[in-house]
């Protein structure tokens, strides 16, 4: 009987670690994992299909998951300093140089006008940057006719766009819910993008696809090339950083754009436009009371 119970127990206990290996092996590898080597470590997947193998599948596809996302912060926050650091650096360089010598009123003037410029910039991509931060979706359930935003947008911005050709092909009655500042800012940004980096040519139509309203904005300009469409709307990303510098763009009107639509359940592509540049089409879920 002795002989039975000892045998028994050594079976038994040669099992159970056998049954136990993987979940170390698991704990080790969780125990390895650092912010900045997630990338680098794989789980062992254990040779037999049970329970364990699905965990270690499922935390080796978290673990993937935890270090993109890390990644992504990570070069975020390095580009959204970046941007910051620009205008500050320029400010100081300049009163540096601008204190080295007593100044005239009317320099004095011109100094306060630059750093007016620098300032209002700042305040726009601080505005920005928590805006594409925010995972807040505003608790409103009223339609809206996203037509009107569209015409109040093409207003709003004629000073930028008095020396475009404006095409509006807008359809009656197309209601979507939500937050009409946020859909607003969309419509915003859109144009915005357009008479920036489009050509002398705009066009907006919005209308309805099934249970989705679909707003499609086209210009004439050089377009977006086929390698950075995947990227376009990626914060920071630029597809010529010297002409955006010029122009004055910081990377993330388009990123806000995708962010709102995909807050109300839509979302935001970019194709190619028959008027021979860039076409970005945003759909929205349709009201239900509309």
């Amino acid at each position: 009987m002795v002989l039975v119970i000892l045998a028994g127990s050594a079976a038994a206990y040669w099992l159970v670690r056998r049954q136990l290996r993987p979940l170390e092996q698991l704990a080790a590898s969780v125990k390895a994992l650092e912010a900045d080597n997630m990338a680098q470590i794989k789980v062992p997947l254990p040779n037999t299909r049970d329970e364990s193998y699905q965990l270690a599948l499922a935390l080796d596809d978290m673990i993937t998951r935890v270090g993109q996302a890390y990644a992504g912060q990570k070069e975020f926050a390095a580009s959204a300093a970046h941007e910051l650091r620009t205008p500050l650096a320029a400010m100081q360089s300049r009163l540096e140089v601008f204190l080295m010598k007593e100044r005239t009123p009317d320099e004095y003037q011109q100094l306060l006008q630059r750093f007016d410029g620098n300032l209002k910039r700042l305040n726009t991509l601080v505005e920005q940057l928590l805006q594409l931060s925010s995972s807040h979706v505003p608790d409103t359930k009223c339609g809206i006719c996203l037509g009107d935003i569209v015409e109040d947008a093409v207003c709003e911005l004629a000073p930028v766009l008095e020396q475009k050709t404006v095409d509006i092909n807008l359809e009656d009655h197309l209601l979507v819910d939500e937050n009409p500042a946020l859909y607003r800012q969309l419509v915003l940004n859109l144009l915005q993008n357009a008479a920036k980096y489009g050509g002398a040519r705009i066009r907006v139509h919005l209308a309805q696809q099934e249970n989705q309203v679909t707003l499609r904005v086209e210009d004439n300009g050089p377009g977006i090339p086929d390698t950075a469409k995947e990227h376009i709307f990626e914060p920071f990303y630029r597809v010529d950083r010297s002409r955006s510098r010029r122009i004055g763009g910081n990377g993330l009107g388009l990123s806000i754009v995708r962010r709102i639509a995909r807050q109300y359940g839509g979302d935001a592509t970019v194709g190619d436009s028959p008027l021979g540049g860039a076409c970005l089409v945003i759909h929205l879920p349709l009201s239900k009371s509309g």
